[in-house]
């Protein structure tokens, strides 16, 4: 069936009252991951996700999506972690949950 998208539910949380923060990007994110994996589907998704609150920025990433900030003089401030099971840490933090990893490199659920 068809999931909204994260961006929806950072919605939902902020119209309920929800103090946004990086709270509510965690609460939307498993919001999303809950509904998608009840969706049927067995592929994966990405995602890339900030709010900006009293000058405060919160950025969250899942899957192979990625952030980058760069300061006004065009220097690298911020990257988000790789979601990528190439990556060493990722390809643990999978064998940890015991997820598996295809051989096309996507992780099904």
């Amino acid at each position: 069936g068809k999931v909204k998208p994260v961006w929806q539910y950072i919605n939902e949380l902020e119209k309920s009252g929800e103090e946004l923060g990086p709270d509510s990007l965690t609460i939307a994110f498993k919001a999303f991951d809950n509904a998608f994996r009840w969706s049927g589907h067995m592929d994966g998704t990405t995602a890339v996700t900030t709010i900006i609150k009293d000058n405060q920025l919160y950025i969250a990433s899942t899957g192979d999506s990625g952030a980058i900030l760069i300061d006004n003089d065009g220097k690298l401030v911020y990257t988000t972690p790789v979601h990528n099971p190439d990556c060493p840490e990722e390809a643990e933090r999978l064998v940890k949950i015991n997820a598996r990893v295809m051989r096309d490199g996507r992780v099904p659920r």
